[in-house]
């Protein structure tokens, strides 16, 4: 590692070399350390070792708004990503502060190197998301230093890998890359402008909508691949792409199988502290966004209150906590519980505190997104009450490896009825959370998700491309 943690020495170069040229004599012949000569830092470095000579691995340049130490799905994904690639990668991360620490008294630096991979952060605005004009804020302050980073940063012999969230991020990538000759892979989590539809921001027949649209086309038509989490996703993509040249390509999430265990019930330290260790707790555990059924749920909350041995357990945040909070402010609902935000190092804990996961999505989210969620719930062994659409990837894997129950969005009957069969039949909720776990071993794992990146990105030509 060189003296100040930074692959590839650009901060030497840029601005301790111009001090030294300034000395008279060379590096070599002074015997001392640039950095020293310059005041960035103490230690010495021989000349070879801070100045490394180019690596022969090319460069990929990670671009997510969430990156390690944040604690946030996305952020744990896209360190995944990046640090099983250092092999095959000189890799460098453009990302923001982080918002929610894995570990709070950690020091974040500007630039740091962890894992192998160069991280550049950079400072945006915070502001409350929920008000789309602070939203559009927050979305201008990170973009555009991103933007002028890879504008002046980039070579022709780069990769760009940039996800979806935000969604600014992509066309400012795709654009610099475009101008710069660089490859750009995109990794959709959430597609847009599709999303706007069915959590009632905008309706198809706006202007602003076909807006969205063609200009999501020139992204898909203008990038040399995307990576989308699910088959609906695939879809809905392939709609988009009228440009046959660009590979589409399926890469689920995956668990951690080897992080996230099942543990017995009866030494649950959560459903002891709430005093739940007696009931049939029925969990929801993260994000609860406006794509999320978090009504329906509360709803049938309602409808079960008369059952005593049935309880609701939600812990996550998003805009749609309120609904929670109110509902168990006003006691409308005295089989639930919400729970204070718990950080990753609690996640296996947290998802071992139930009978059944609930994965609640609204109506007319078929292709749009695929809750991450899923891998770690079926890594943990618990069985899965899905409220998602027909065909979308959570119902078909559901469905495909027996390991729950599908409902249709809005079916609050269907979904009584799911939990009363689960509640009736320990030994089927034993065997679907067996093959949960199983599943999540073999199937749903992070190596093979990293080799198919790896194949996607290696790659010269844009020849169309539809991965199953």
């Amino acid at each position: 590692m060189v003296c100040c943690g930074i692959h590839a020495c650009e901060r030497h170069r840029e601005e301790c070399h111009p001090v030294a040229e300034r000395i008279e004599g060379s590096p070599e012949r002074l015997g001392t350390d640039l950095c020293t000569l310059a005041g960035f830092c103490g230690r010495y470095e021989p000349y070879e070792r801070r100045f490394p000579k180019e690596s022969m691995k090319p460069r990929l340049w990670i671009v997510s708004e969430l990156y390690y130490p944040d604690a946030q799905a996305t952020s744990r994904i896209m360190t995944s990503i990046a640090e099983g690639l250092v092999k095959d990668f000189e890799v460098s991360v453009l990302s923001a502060f982080p918002t929610v620490q894995f570990e709070p008294q950690r020091d974040v630096q500007k630039v740091e190197v962890h894992g192998g991979v160069t991280i550049r952060r950079f400072l945006s605005s915070r502001m409350d998301k929920s008000v789309l004009l602070f939203r559009l804020v927050n979305l201008f302050t990170i973009s555009v230093p991103v933007f002028l980073h890879l504008l002046t940063r980039l070579k022709s012999s780069d990769r760009v890998l940039v996800v979806t969230n935000p969604p600014v991020l992509p066309f400012i990538c795709a654009a610099a890359s475009s101008i710069r000759g660089a490859r750009c892979v995109v990794l959709t989590h959430d597609i847009y402008p599709d999303v706007l539809l069915p959590t009632g921001i905008l309706r198809e027949n706006d202007a602003m909508y076909r807006l969205l649209q063609r200009i999501t086309e020139w992204l898909f038509g203008n990038v040399s691949d995307v990576i989308v989490l699910g088959r609906d996703m695939k879809d809905v993509v392939e709609n988009y792409m009228r440009n046959r040249r660009t590979g589409l390509w399926v890469i689920p999430n995956w668990s951690e199988p080897d992080r996230i265990t099942a543990s017995k019930r009866s030494e649950n330290s959560i459903l002891r502290e709430y005093g739940l260790a007696d009931k049939f707790v029925l969990q929801y555990a993260g994000t609860m966004g406006r794509t999320h059924g978090i009504e329906s749920l509360l709803e049938c909350a309602r409808r079960c209150s008369n059952r005593t041995d049935v309880h609701f357990l939600f812990a996550g945040a998003g805009v749609k906590r309120a609904l929670v909070e109110r509902a168990c402010a006003d006691g409308e609902a005295p089989n639930v519980t919400l729970l204070e935000f718990l950080d990753a190092r609690h996640q296996n804990e947290l998802l071992n505190a139930c009978d059944v996961a609930l994965i609640s999505m609204i109506k007319g989210m078929y292709g749009i997104s695929v809750p991450s969620r899923m891998y770690n719930i079926m890594a943990a062994g618990k069985p899965i009450i899905a409220i998602t659409d027909e065909r979308s990837e959570l119902a078909r894997v559901v469905e495909e490896e027996r390991i729950g129950w599908t409902v249709r969005p809005d079916d609050i009957d269907g979904l009584v009825a799911a939990i009363d069969l689960a509640r009736c039949n320990p030994s089927l909720r034993a065997d679907m959370g067996m093959r949960a776990r199983r599943t999540a071993e073999s199937t749903y794992r992070v190596e093979p998700s990293l080799h198919k990146f790896r194949e996607i990105l290696r790659r010269e030509s844009t020849q169309h491309v539809v991965a199953q």
